[in-house]
């Protein structure tokens, strides 16, 4: 198994520990796997396929209008940031063709990770690693863009 972002950080045990409580879950081509602006409760870890993570324009002028933010494959996970904030979605997920996640739920997360405090602080450790290069990332690209409009 091709290591996941977000657990990248942890030790293969920990990682066991973690994916034992996930679902296997399967998406067609184009099928919402999280929406935009709701409650979501579970952190898919991608096992196959891409997603597609968009948003919709920001006036009302386009709002009909979707803008791709990034293309996530093997190896990354959606939903984390709810998990951590608690929060509504902020973005859209779809498959970009046929997709296998291993999904789980919050709750179990939280009851996992709850217990063992070390677990804890090693998974809260390497999400906010892997959220930090995804700031990098998205950087790089709106300054890209921002180069090529002046």
């Amino acid at each position: 198994m091709a290591l996941l972002d977000v657990l990248d950080e942890l030790s293969p045990s920990d990682r066991m520990r973690i994916l034992a409580h996930a679902e296997p879950r399967k998406f067609v081509a184009d099928e919402l796997i999280i929406d935009e602006c709701i409650e979501n409760r579970t952190v898919h870890f991608i096992m196959d396929g891409e997603v597609r993570v968009g948003t919709k324009a920001p006036t009302m002028a386009d709002a009909d209008r979707f803008i791709v933010l990034a293309t996530l494959g093997v190896g990354n996970v959606i939903g984390e940031m709810t998990f951590l904030t608690h929060g509504v979605t902020s973005a859209r997920c779809t498959a970009i063709d046929n997709v296998s996640t291993l999904a789980l739920d919050h709750r179990r997360l939280s009851e996992l990770i709850q217990t063992e405090p070390a677990l804890a602080a090693r998974f809260y450790r390497s999400v906010a690693i892997t959220l930090a290069r995804r700031l990098i990332t998205s950087n790089e690209h709106a300054a890209q863009v921002s180069w090529s409009i002046d």
